[in-house]
């Protein structure tokens, strides 16, 4: 299996609490945070013949899976696959095969980039 295009990367939201609450002892907002909300973006690969049938017999989500060439956005642990479109190409016979991600479970440890350093002079 070869990798076409790899455009996948974390969808990251951030949560903002409201801070209307009725309790006066609970007056003002709490702090706002990151998260990770997934994965955006496809997967494009090209697969031959035989690679196809393992994909027939295991299922994409599997045969993905075992595919060390294939590499999740930071904080990404793991994802469910969906298979978009399948183009096949006689003249080379191999498959064009798009998938995107429908779940992914995020690291609940992941940080995401540390914030700079800004130095006084």
């Amino acid at each position: 299996m070869k990798i076409i295009s790899d455009t996948l990367s974390a969808l990251v939201e951030t949560w903002d609490d409201p801070g209307d609450y009725p309790n006066a002892l609970a007056a003002g907002p709490l702090p706002s945070y990151d998260y990770l909300a997934g994965v955006e973006g496809e997967l494009v690969v090209e697969a031959d013949a035989k690679e196809m049938s393992d994909i027939v017999v295991w299922g994409w989500g599997e045969f993905l899976s075992q595919n060390s060439g294939i590499k999740l956005p930071d904080g990404i642990l793991s994802v469910e696959w969906q298979l978009d479109s399948i183009a096949i190409i006689p003249a080379m016979k191999l498959y064009r095969l798009t998938f995107s991600c429908t779940e992914a479970e995020a690291d609940p440890d992941y940080c995401g980039r540390e914030p700079p350093d800004h130095e006084e002079d």
